[in-house]
C-alpha cells in the first residue's frame, strides 16, 4: 500500500507540471522553457521543441507598419511577415500587410517541409507568440498597436485598422518600448491532434493561415526609414514518427489539463502583456489556473468585496501592499 501510494502521488505531480508547463508556455511561449507538451490525449512520446525567429521592422513614412505569423514548425517555409519601411521601394499602402510590400522571415527548426511531406514527421502546436516594441528615438515615439490573435484562427493578411477593430478580442496598446504581444492557444478540435501539415494547419494540409497579427498606427514620419520596431516570433512543438529526433516522455493531465484550457480560453487578452513586461508573476496564474479551472480570477472578485466592507478596510502599509501586490497580480 505505502508503494500504491507513492506512485499515486508521483503521477498527481507528473499531472500537475505538465498542465502547469503548459498554461505557462502559452502564457509566455518566449521565456518559458522547452520541453512543454499538450496535456491532452494523444499522449506519446515526442521530440519537444522551442524555436524562434526574431528582427527588426519599420513602420511606412505614411504612418502603417505591421507584423503577422503562421505556426509553421518547419525551416524551409515564411512564418513572419512585417513591414520595412523605406527598405521597400515607393509607392506603399497602408491599408493591410496583403497590400503592402513586406519583408518574410524563417525560423530555426531542426524540421524540414519534407520531413512532413514524406511522412516521416506529425506535429501539433504547443504555444505559439508574436511580439513587437519601439526602438526608435524618444522624441519620435506615438502611435497605437493593434493586436489579434484570429479567433477561428483564419487569415490576417486582409485585415485593416478598422476591420481589426471590429474584433472582441483585440487589444489596443500604445506602440511604445513596452512588449505588445499576440498569443497562440488551441480553438478548434484539431489542434490538439498530431497533423501532417508543417504548420499543423486545421483547415487542410495547404491552408497555411496567419492566425496572429499586430497592426501599427503612427504619425507619419521623415525618417530615413520610417519608425523602427524589435520583433520577436516564439514556438512549441512536439513532434513523433521516425524523422522526430530525441524524443522524450510526454505526460496527460486528464483532470488539470482540461482545467488549464479553460482557464486560458478566459483570460483577458492583456495577460500576454503583462506576462511579457514582468508585470503578472507567470507562476502564481499558472497554479491558480491548474487548482481552479475558468475561475481562476477569484481573487479579483474576492478582493473586490473585501475592499467594499469596512472589515476588509486597508488599514495599514502591510496591508495595502499585499491587496496591490499579491491579489492584484492574481486579479490582473
Amino acid at each position: 500500500m505505502p508503494r500504491l501510494s507513492a506512485a499515486l502521488n508521483l503521477g498527481a505531480l507528473a499531472e500537475r507540471q505538465c498542465a502547469k508547463h503548459y498554461a505557462e508556455t502559452v502564457m509566455n511561449p518566449f521565456d518559458s522553457a522547452a520541453g512543454a507538451c499538450v496535456p491532452v490525449l494523444p499522449c506519446l512520446d515526442s521530440s519537444k521543441r522551442k524555436i524562434f525567429a526574431r528582427g527588426v521592422g519599420h513602420v511606412n513614412p505614411q504612418g502603417f507598419g505591421g507584423i503577422n505569423c503562421t505556426t509553421s514548425m518547419v525551416n524551409g517555409s515564411n512564418c513572419i511577415h512585417y513591414t520595412a519601411g523605406t527598405l521597400h521601394a515607393a509607392p506603399w499602402n497602408n491599408n493591410s500587410l496583403d497590400s503592402t510590400q513586406t519583408f518574410a522571415s524563417t525560423n530555426n527548426s531542426e524540421l524540414d517541409v519534407s520531413d512532413f511531406s514524406n511522412s516521416a514527421v506529425q506535429g501539433r502546436v504547443v504555444g505559439c507568440g508574436l511580439r513587437i516594441r519601439y526602438i526608435g528615438k524618444q522624441v519620435d515615439m506615438n502611435g497605437t498597436c493593434y493586436a489579434l490573435e484570429e479567433p477561428s484562427h483564419l487569415a490576417t493578411d486582409h485585415l485593416t485598422v478598422p476591420d481589426i477593430l471590429k474584433y472582441d478580442r483585440v487589444k489596443t496598446k500604445p506602440f511604445n518600448r513596452e512588449w505588445v504581444v499576440a498569443c497562440w492557444q488551441p480553438v478548434l478540435p484539431q489542434e490538439t491532434a498530431y497533423s501532417n501539415s508543417p504548420v499543423a494547419a486545421p483547415y487542410g494540409y495547404d491552408q497555411v493561415k496567419t492566425p496572429l497579427v499586430i497592426l501599427i498606427q503612427t504619425q507619419s514620419t521623415t525618417e530615413s526609414e520610417g519608425l523602427p520596431f524589435e520583433w520577436e516570433w516564439y514556438l512549441h512543438y512536439e513532434a513523433i514518427g521516425s524523422g522526430a529526433r530525441g524524443k522524450t516522455v510526454s505526460h496527460t493531465a486528464p483532470v488539470k489539463g482540461p482545467n488549464v484550457i479553460a482557464a486560458l480560453q478566459q483570460a483577458p487578452s492583456t495577460l500576454y502583456d503583462k506576462v511579457s513586461n514582468g508585470r503578472a508573476n507567470v507562476n502564481t496564474i499558472a497554479n491558480r489556473m491548474v487548482d481552479h479551472g475558468s475561475s481562476w480570477q477569484f481573487a479579483g472578485d474576492l478582493m473586490k468585496k473585501v475592499a467594499t466592507t469596512a472589515v476588509g478596510a486597508v488599514t495599514s502599509r502591510a496591508a495595502a501592499q499585499y491587496m496591490g501586490g499579491g491579489l492584484a497580480a492574481l486579479a490582473l
